[in-house]
């Protein structure tokens, strides 16, 4: 992950982040969703999508491309987060 290339906003958000089992949601600028997922760790999960950050030539790099905020869910589950993923 090249962290200078990612903008100021996301970084902040990201450390702000629970390390706790939920959704997570990346939203372009009108707030619409370009991808949910679920995690054990919402932090750990949304920064290991970060590696691909500014890549032109792959599917998530050009996601993160889109991504100008990043939303979640907290759960108490791992499966909790599962369901609510798939709903």
């Amino acid at each position: 992950m090249s962290s200078n290339l990612i903008p100021d906003v996301l970084k902040r958000r990201i450390e702000t982040l629970p390390g706790t089992p939920g959704v997570y949601l990346f939203k372009n600028t009108k707030g619409v969703p370009v991808y949910i997922g679920k995690a054990l760790s919402i932090r750990k999960r949304v920064l290991s999508h970060f590696r691909f950050y500014g890549e032109s030539f792959s599917k998530e790099g050009v996601m993160l491309g889109e991504t100008r905020a990043i939303d979640f869910i907290e759960t108490p589950t791992e499966e909790e987060a599962l369901l609510l993923e798939a709903s």
